[in-house]
């Protein structure tokens, strides 16, 4: 069986490690990202089976590139869960809101326990 494609889409390199080795421990196969072009690019490439995206990040921040991919019918499919690491109840609030709206998932906020978020990863592919 082939291994599930990921891409990690987050400008935090400390992030994406942890993230990255987590889910590659699991058994799949992940891509990184670094900010929302590159994730449009390689969503149009690649077709992974799920995005893992950061809600904030320059150049094009993760609503934005959901939007693009959610809008081109050959990556509309592909599966997106937003990822943030705001504290505050109001930007959770938001977040989520632009989560439901974009067709994401789920949102993850950062620091959740990572056998926590591998099964939250689990149960989406």
């Amino acid at each position: 069986m082939e291994n599930k494609k990921i891409l990690i889409v987050d400008d935090e390199p400390a992030m994406i490690d942890i993230y990255a080795r987590e889910l590659q421990d699991a058994g799949y196969d992940v891509s990184v990202a670094t900010n929302g072009k590159e994730a449009i690019e390689f969503a149009a490439s690649k077709k992974p089976d799920l995005v893992i995206m950061d809600v904030k990040m320059p150049e094009m921040d993760g609503v934005e590139a959901t939007h693009q991919i959610k809008s081109n019918p050959e990556t509309k499919d592909i599966k997106v869960i937003f990822l943030s690491a705001f504290g505050d109840p109001d930007a959770i609030a938001t977040d989520k809101k632009y989560a439901q709206e974009m067709g994401a998932l789920d949102f993850i906020q950062k620091g959740l326990g990572l056998k926590e978020f591998t099964d939250r990863i689990k149960s989406f592919i």
